[in-house]
């Protein structure tokens, strides 16, 4: 089961332990030249950023392959994020895992996390749940939080290989409590569905909230939709409203589909078509099947647009190729009143919209 999404993905910095930004330049590559590794890394990092010296990915990887090359494990680091991104050097995904695994083995948690993540997508290696567990599992033990909250999803996604509920809840805590707002999100959903804990609404609020208070947008919705059912909050239709506009601004359909919706139904604001409409174009853009029925049910009626028979036959049939309930029935009630040569206009149209990713449908 994919709570919310399949892994957290990062790639940071790693920076020199101690060091100050606003030490001497000269001073440091003076350090640097003589052979301090510590301070190589430390050049490559203000390099890599333009911190106090002209931005250079190239000068940033020349640092780096010297720190390297004397076994410093930031340097490692970074200098791999540079081959898998293919920044100031030549894309190399096998000498990024290379580089991820020696710093990995020398104990470090960041290395140890993003060899879970190669051996998660298959960056560089074949992949392999096994290998991404066992590295994640290094890396939760020393606190990593992005690594925690992987493992807490690997525990619970249902694909018969580490199912644990109560492990996941355990993991997704200790990343929670240092304030992955992923993690936040997780362990709401757990609470919500009783899943490795009681089912609780008010634990699922807090813990929801404090991932939306962070802007995270699946959060916010979910905190819009407590308000709107008064599930572990008083239920508050402003409140609802308020938090899915967080939420549609920032581009997350569900919340877009779900603003529509309280836009046509008159829920905890005024009926308002127009702004039904918008929302549900929005997330019908986005590939939202039940958007896409209800843009056609607008275009149909005339509800904040004009109406338009072949508008409606155009999105049903999008809605229908993506399986929509009664999208294919809705079609037919449309093509009963088009001429053969508008569905023909239809269907290219349609077309058109689904193999350009929605960037054509008007």
């Amino acid at each position: 089961m994919r709570l919310l999404i399949s892994l957290f993905f990062t790639i940071l910095l790693v920076g020199f332990a101690g060091s100050s930004y606003g030490q001497d330049f000269e001073e440091a590559k003076r350090l640097a030249e003589e052979g301090d590794s510590n301070y190589q890394v430390y050049l490559g990092i203000m390099y890599a950023r333009g911190d106090g010296v002209p931005q250079s990915d190239e000068d940033a990887v020349k640092w780096y392959l010297l720190a390297a090359a004397q076994g410093n494990p930031g340097a490692q680091i970074n200098l791999a994020v540079m081959y898998e991104t293919g920044r100031g050097v030549t894309k190399n995904e096998l000498e990024a895992v290379r580089l991820y695994r020696l710093a990995a083995d020398n104990g470090i948690a960041s290395a140890q996390f993003n060899m879970g993540r190669v051996y998660s997508f298959g960056i560089g290696v074949t992949k392999n749940p096994v290998e991404a567990f066992r590295y994640y599992k290094k890396a939760s033990e020393q606190g990593h939080a992005g690594a925690q909250f992987n493992l807490g999803q690997a525990y619970s996604n249902d694909d018969g290989v580490f199912d644990n509920y109560y492990e996941a809840v355990k993991w997704f805590k200790e990343s929670a409590d240092q304030g992955f707002a992923n993690a936040q999100h997780q362990l709401g959903w757990m609470h919500d569905n009783g899943l490795g804990v009681s089912e609780d609404g008010n634990e699922a609020f807090r813990w929801y909230l404090a991932a939306a208070n962070q802007g995270l947008a699946a959060s916010q919705k979910k905190i819009g939709d407590m308000y709107k059912f008064g599930r572990g909050v008083k239920k508050d239709a402003s409140e609802a409203i308020r938090w899915l506009q967080l939420s549609a601004n920032q581009g997350y359909k569900e919340a877009q589909f779900e603003l529509g919706t309280m836009y046509d139904e008159a829920e905890g604001v005024p009926e308002n078509d127009i702004e039904a409409v918008k929302w549900y174009r929005l997330a019908a853009k986005q590939g939202h099947g039940q958007a896409q029925t209800f843009l056609g049910v607008m275009y149909f009626m005339g509800k904040g647009v004009t109406q338009n028979d072949l508008r409606a036959y155009i999105w049903w049939t999008i809605a229908a190729f993506n399986k929509e309930a009664n999208a294919t029935e809705l079609q037919q009630l449309a093509a009963a009143k088009l001429s053969s040569e508008q569905i023909s206009v239809g269907q290219t149209i349609s077309s058109a919209c689904l193999s350009s990713s929605y960037d054509n449908c008007e």
